[in-house]
């Protein structure tokens, strides 16, 4: 007799939809104020700097860059689970394990590796322009809108693909008592 290894959660029919909907709902605030809020916020849109001044770039990208991962991974880890618990698929009982606090942690873990990676990213482009060399204000806020989407993107499906490994693990637990 052969076993059939257990669905993946993006296989149910509901929770693609159930993901997709949130895809969208993390995906355009982020385009609208990680687009808006920067560019109107800069003193001299013809002129920003990655790292002098008030209102230079990173003040804008790297808060995001820690905090979009950490809401996301939160959020969307809390609300799937609260959604498969009220969907029947059978999958109930494997979530018992699942609590907020190893959300918090993970959420924490993605929101560190992100600002790390976005900071030695800035750092490296800081020291590849010229001294003194200024962007464009509208470009670096398009930026920052499409990184913050696709930071939502991104961590929306690793949220995924997290749930997922955490439920084939507590189904394993549950066939080996």
């Amino acid at each position: 007799m052969t076993t059939h290894p257990a669905k993946k959660i993006s296989e149910y029919k509901a929770i693609r939809i159930f993901i997709r909907k949130k895809l969208i709902w993390y995906m355009l605030p982020n385009l609208v104020f990680n687009g808006f809020i920067p560019y109107y916020s800069f003193e001299n849109p013809a002129s920003v700097a990655l790292f002098k001044g008030e209102f230079c770039f990173a003040r804008f990208i790297l808060p995001m860059a820690l905090f979009i991962p950490l809401a996301i991974t939160v959020d969307f880890l809390k609300k799937a689970t609260e959604f498969i618990v009220a969907t029947p698929l059978g999958l109930e009982g494997k979530l018992d394990s699942l609590n907020t606090s190893l959300f918090l942690r993970l959420g924490l873990y993605n929101g560190l590796t992100s600002l790390a990676i976005t900071f030695i990213g800035l750092l490296f482009i800081h020291y590849i322009v010229p001294p003194k060399y200024t962007f464009d204000g509208a470009l670096l806020a398009c930026f920052n809108a499409v990184f913050a989407c696709l930071i939502a993107v991104y961590y929306t499906f690793w949220s995924t693909h997290k749930l997922n490994s955490l439920i084939q693990k507590s189904d394993t637990e549950i066939k080996g008592q």
